[in-house]
């Protein structure tokens, strides 16, 4: 029974490499160019044993944005109990939120807004995207205490990110941090408690 185990172990954790360097790819180049000869590449292993995973590339790119909307819910959630109580503003979350994407340092995010446009294509993908859109949905619901005003704003953050993450702006500039105290303000959001020295 051991060796099974240690079979269906060391299998998971090779179809985790796997995904992890296709979804590295995805969020430098696009779904289009996770190729399985990119991601043998990418994650030093034999074509032969990526096709045996994954015998087709649509098949690796629905696996890679599943596998990136969970890294990116479980990201959101370690964040969230910082956020509801660190001294830093709502805005600076967003602002760092922003810049986590945009520097490439958290791949998994920049796939989980690719999965957003490629569920209008791709049913099998709808579901993990409603998964982001509901962890993000939770986190604001906590800030606003109403499920319709948390349920927009998921929506409307969401834009904001895919706009910053596609414009040449810093995310920290005056404009960007304009719109986010706009979009504060219109939700209503209340910055959390501060904390005392």
């Amino acid at each position: 029974m051991g060796r099974t185990d240690g079979r269906l172990e060391r299998g998971m954790q090779t179809r985790e490499r796997i995904l992890d360097a296709a979804i590295e790819i995805i969020a430098e180049g696009g779904a289009g160019a996770a190729t399985q000869r990119m991601v043998a590449a990418r994650a030093e292993m034999s074509l032969a044993s990526i096709t045996y995973h994954f015998p087709s590339a649509r098949e690796l790119i629905i696996a890679a944005m599943r596998r990136a909307s969970g890294l990116a819910v479980t990201w959101l959630a370690e964040r969230q109990s910082h956020m509801l109580t660190d001294r830093d503003s709502l805005e600076d979350f967003t602002v760092d939120y922003i810049s986590a994407h945009r520097s490439g340092a958290f791949p998994a995010g920049i796939v989980a807004l690719e999965l957003s446009l490629a569920a209008v294509h791709e049913p099998d993908l709808r579901s993990a995207d409603e998964d982001n859109m509901a962890a993000l949905e939770s986190f604001l619901f906590k800030l606003l205490s109403d499920n319709d005003k948390a349920r927009a704003a998921a929506r409307a953050f969401t834009g904001l990110l895919l706009i910053e993450l596609g414009s040449n702006r810093e995310p920290g500039s005056e404009e960007t941090r304009r719109t986010i105290r706009t979009l504060h303000d219109v939700f209503g959001f209340e910055s959390p408690p501060q904390r005392s020295e």
